[in-house]
């Protein structure tokens, strides 16, 4: 499996890099972030596979960071990551030189001073320190496994607060809190069944969701679901 990054300027490929991949070849998601590293900005390019794995490249050259890739222990297909920004959460402006020394100290506090890394598959949802992806290190700080369905399909939004909206097979949907995961509401869309993605195959669904936490639900038989979520008025419908 490789990653290519073009120059959409110049349409001319900048670097390729290979990565193996334990269950299945292929990316899912891959992120720029900017962070300080040994007291320097750096570059880099978050990447997640479809074996739930997540590691960090430099951007300028393509050189892996991480000098392993970060993954559960029992690997499971991906369906979204997301770079959780660490001025979301309750601590602001701590850099990944600051979280090295929290480590040496304190490495229950860095989760929430740190930018954070969330990979969801169908059996369960994780969240890693940056800092742990780019040095490799396979600590969990957040997570939930899926026990009743499969996860078909997963998204962040921001307003009015940031949080996960997970859709199941079932037709079940959950809200859940950042980064804790905590569960903050959960219902059914009656009439909804959905089947999880198969490999090489297309999806008998489609799925879209806005930043403000608009759902939108195609099924096979071209039904139409429509779900909101408004976490400031306490409403869900």
């Amino acid at each position: 499996m490789q990653v290519v990054l073009i120059d959409s300027d110049s349409k001319t490929i900048l670097y390729q890099t290979h990565i193996a991949s334990e269950l299945c070849a292929g990316v899912i998601s891959m992120q720029f972030n900017t962070c300080s590293l040994h007291g320097f900005d750096k570059n880099i390019l978050v990447v997640a596979t479809k074996d739930s794995s997540i590691l960090a490249l430099e951007t300028e050259t393509g050189n892996i960071l991480s000098p392993s890739s970060v993954h559960p222990k029992k690997p499971s297909r991906a369906l979204f990551m997301q770079i959780l920004d660490g001025q979301e959460m309750s601590g602001r402006g701590l850099s990944i030189l600051d979280g090295i020394d929290m480590i040496k100290g304190n490495s229950d506090n860095i989760a929430s001073k740190q930018p954070l890394g969330l990979i969801c598959s169908e059996k369960a949802v994780y969240v890693y320190s940056l800092l742990h992806i780019i040095q490799g290190i396979k600590k969990v700080y957040y997570k939930k496994k899926f026990h009743s369905s499969l996860c078909c399909w997963a998204s962040t939004f921001d307003t009015p607060e940031a949080g996960l909206m997970l859709l199941f097979s079932n037709g079940k949907i959950e809200i859940r809190s950042l980064p804790e995961l905590s569960l903050l509401k959960e219902t059914s869309v009656r009439g909804l069944v959905l089947s999880p993605p198969k490999v090489n195959a297309i999806a008998d669904h489609s799925v879209c969701a806005s930043k403000t936490g608009e759902l939108i639900v195609v099924d096979r038989d071209q039904e139409m679901f429509f779900v909101s979520v408004s976490l400031q008025n306490d409403s869900f419908r």
